[in-house]
């Protein structure tokens, strides 16, 4: 059985990757809603822990700044990143869709 913790960087590098490749619709909905930020207009996943995700916003005037989004609840494992993300992301689409 392979050891997942949170020192698995070549699994969480991988989860990195494919969040910034092909999520950036999502990550930026997620950004804007759990930051409560105007003027984002992309954003990149930089890092995540078992509290949240670490991002780089980028914004309306060329300014960029990293936070750090809170998960609504802590990760044992890095491979409870993709199921917490995704009801992030439902979250901030039905919060989208209801503004």
């Amino acid at each position: 059985m392979t050891n997942i913790s949170f020192d698995n960087r070549k699994f969480m590098g991988y989860a990195i990757q494919h969040v910034n490749e092909d999520h950036q619709k999502e990550i930026l909905l997620v950004a804007k809603h759990y930051s409560q930020t105007e003027g984002i207009v992309s954003v990149r996943l930089l890092d995540y822990d078992k509290d949240g995700m670490d991002v780089q916003m980028s914004f309306e005037n060329a300014q960029t700044k990293d936070i750090k989004l809170p998960f609504p609840k802590s990760l044992n494992t890095p491979l409870e990143f993709r199921p917490v993300l995704v009801d992030m992301v439902k979250t901030a689409r039905k919060n989208a869709f209801n503004s």
